[in-house]
């Protein structure tokens, strides 16, 4: 796998971009929305709120909702700061657009069940975590609604039939509530393709021209 990337890489020139200095950002393009998010907090506040993760409520993570807050860390779904409120949700669904007016085309959205959504409170605090318990990031909750799926599905996937594979996902895997806020990162949870080509994120460890292939 890690050959083929590469051969791809070389493919596409990629390789140019790869060994340049890291510090030279004048080859990337403007990030979407004038501002590429990093949610990460520092060492000493990640200690911190491991500390006091332990007063907050906790969600457990599924594989896709890791998928959705490690893109939110990393800065792969800038300028979101966090999961969507109900009115970027609804503002999306209805103008593709968040309510500041940045094209947006999908809801980004953490799916709760109806006892998670009673045990949480607006202004309060929520622990992410991974099935293993360890904490990935805090929530800072501002909003909890309950979701119209027959609505969403219509709006994002032009159909309610659940022959529709993101239909029958949103309908049969989809929790009942959404709960929105900014994000506290605390550490990055490595999944899918980066673990399986054994890439590290270029903030936790040696440039990525370094973590692929040991080139």
């Amino acid at each position: 796998m890690k050959d083929e990337l590469m051969a791809a890489l070389k493919r596409t020139k990629s390789e140019e971009i790869l060994n340049r200095c890291p510090g030279d950002m004048s080859y990337l393009i403007s990030p979407h929305g004038g501002s590429l998010c990093n949610l990460l907090v520092s060492g000493e506040k990640a200690q911190e709120l491991r500390k006091e993760s332990i007063r907050y409520p906790s969600i457990d993570l599924t594989n896709r909702q890791q998928c959705d807050l490690e893109l939110l860390l990393n800065g792969g779904f800038s300028p979101l700061e966090g999961f969507m409120t109900g009115e970027d949700h609804d503002s999306v669904l209805d103008e593709l657009r968040l309510k500041d007016g940045i094209v947006w085309p999908i809801p980004i959205t953490l799916d709760i069940s109806g006892k998670v959504a009673k045990s949480i409170k607006i202004g309060g605090k929520v622990a992410l975590r991974d099935s293993e318990g360890f904490l990935l990031a805090v929530l800072n909750v501002r909003d909890i609604w309950r979701a119209d799926k027959k609505r969403e599905a219509i709006k994002v996937f032009g159909t309610d039939n659940d022959e529709h594979p993101g239909v029958y996902f949103l309908h049969h895997n989809t929790q009942d509530y959404y709960v929105g806020g900014e994000i506290e990162g605390v550490q990055f949870q490595y999944i899918m393709i980066l673990r399986c080509l054994g890439i590290r994120h270029p903030s936790s460890g040696p440039h990525l021209k370094n973590s692929v292939g040991g080139v």
